[in-house]
């Protein structure tokens, strides 16, 4: 193998490290956002939950005050039966009585209803919150793995930098030119290797013109995507 394809394959073989580890590190806020949704949608959830709760004990102070608001239509109402003479007006009164007495059951069975939701609604807001606490601890953890991984990634691709900016010197320009043309499109690998007669990258068949002009370590494009060709 020809040194200037020697130079060139180490070139590239630093470059497609870069590369993973740039894709690696363009993940990260990706994630990252991932875990603050995470959080958000558990507070969220906790929020609901608590205003679920404080929906329900507002409800039972209504209920409350509209049983006490029967009770004291009845005591006004025995209070108005002292003065009553004749039996029209008793059978009225009583109506009236069985009326604010039928309104109180409803009210009670509403309240007991109503605190039977309210223990589910307590239930509800207290896992939410135990959930909460862990994820919260979990989200934590991850983010701070995610920023040690961010610091070890970025560190690796300066060394990688470092190294291919040595690399390049061995390089001719023409071949360099081309390559890193080729690497700018982000896409497989500039210098791909020719495997049964076809191009390593497009996988399309190639000339045989242009596989003996590999063979014979001449620098070779594939016809078809232009990447650099090589056999071993």
């Amino acid at each position: 193998m020809e040194k200037w394809l020697k130079d060139l394959l180490a070139l590239q073989e630093t470059d497609l490290k870069i590369r993973n580890l740039n894709l690696k590190l363009g993940m990260i806020p990706t994630e990252v956002k991932a875990l603050m949704e995470d959080l958000k949608a558990e507070k969220q959830l906790i929020k609901d939950c608590k205003e679920k709760q404080q929906e329900i004990e507002l409800n039972l102070k209504k209920i409350e005050a509209n049983i006490a608001d029967e009770n004291k239509a009845i005591d006004e109402l025995n209070e108005q039966s002292k003065e009553i003479k004749k039996t029209e007006e008793y059978n009225a009164f009583s109506n009236e009585v069985k009326n604010h007495q039928d309104n109180i059951g409803e009210f009670e069975t509403e309240e007991l209803i109503a605190w039977e939701e309210l223990d589910e609604a307590k239930g509800n807001l207290k896992k939410a919150q135990n959930d909460g606490k862990q994820t919260e601890k979990r989200i934590k953890l991850e983010a701070e793995e995610l920023k040690e991984l961010q610091l070890d990634l970025t560190s690796q691709i300066k060394l990688l930098t470092d190294k291919r900016n040595s690399q390049k010197e061995n390089v001719g320009r023409k071949e360099l030119s081309l390559y890193e043309r080729l690497l700018s499109k982000g896409k497989g690998e500039p210098v791909s290797l020719v495997t049964h007669d076809s191009c390593g990258n497009c996988r399309l068949k190639l000339l045989q013109q242009t596989v003996t002009q590999a063979t014979n370590y001449e620098l070779t494009k594939c016809e078809n995507c232009g990447h650099i060709l090589y056999l071993p």
